[in-house]
C-alpha cells in the first residue's frame, strides 16, 4: 500500500496558519474602520464622530503599526495577505465608482 503513495506538495507548517491570518484581516479591519472614524470627524466635518475621531486616529496607526510586525511563519504568507488585502480594496473602489 505504501509504494501507491504520491507526494505533490510535502511542506511541514510549525503551527496552522488559519488562525494568524484570520486575526491579520480582523486587525486590518479595525485599522481601516478606525481611519474611516477620524475621516467622518476630521475629514468630512461631522460632528457627531468627532469625540471617536481622535481615537480613531491613533488607533488605526497603532494597530497599522502592529500589523506591520505580524508574523506568519514566513514572509511569503504575509505578502499575500497584504497581495489579497489590496485586490479587495481595489474591487471596493471600482464597485463604488461603479455605484456612485
Amino acid at each position: 500500500m505504501e509504494g501507491n503513495i504520491v507526494v505533490i506538495y510535502n511542506v511541514a507548517h510549525e503551527s496552522p496558519l488559519g488562525l494568524p491570518i484570520a486575526i491579520y484581516f480582523y486587525l486590518t479591519g479595525l485599522s481601516a474602520g478606525s481611519f474611516t472614524l477620524s475621516t467622518l470627524a476630521y475629514g468630512f466635518g461631522l460632528t457627531q464622530f468627532k469625540a471617536i475621531g481622535k481615537v480613531g486616529v491613533v488607533a488605526a496607526v497603532l494597530l497599522l503599526a502592529l500589523i506591520r510586525k505580524f508574523e506568519m511563519g514566513s514572509p511569503e504568507h504575509l505578502e499575500q495577505c497584504i497581495a489579497i488585502t489590496g485586490e479587495v480594496a481595489a474591487d471596493v473602489i471600482e464597485l463604488l465608482d461603479k455605484n456612485p
